[in-house]
């Protein structure tokens, strides 16, 4: 079974990158999941989607079922994220 499968299992995969987003970008898992387009949960969003897609390698429609997002809004928010994680020096892995 490809290492990505094992992780993402039981949502183990997602899991981790909440939490990354928790402990270094500040933003509370509530903000993340709440509907609204509010500039903070935007980014919350965003940094989820950018590094789910670019840095786990999940696929944007599946991530959009995940968070009742399109498919295209998904993709909007990868580019957006990258630009937050790059702007506030945001890293998933450090």
């Amino acid at each position: 079974m490809p290492r990505l499968a094992r992780l993402d299992a039981p949502g183990v995969l997602h899991h981790i990158i909440i939490r990354g987003i928790e402990r270094r970008a500040v933003f509370r898992k509530d903000v993340i999941y709440s509907k609204g387009r509010r500039r903070i949960q935007v980014a919350a969003r965003s940094l989820l989607c950018y590094w789910a897609v670019r840095q786990l390698g999940l696929t944007a429609t599946g991530l959009a079922q995940r968070l009742g997002m399109t498919q295209p809004a998904v993709s909007y928010a990868v580019s957006r994220g990258e630009q937050i994680a790059k702007e506030r020096n945001y890293n998933l892995t450090s």
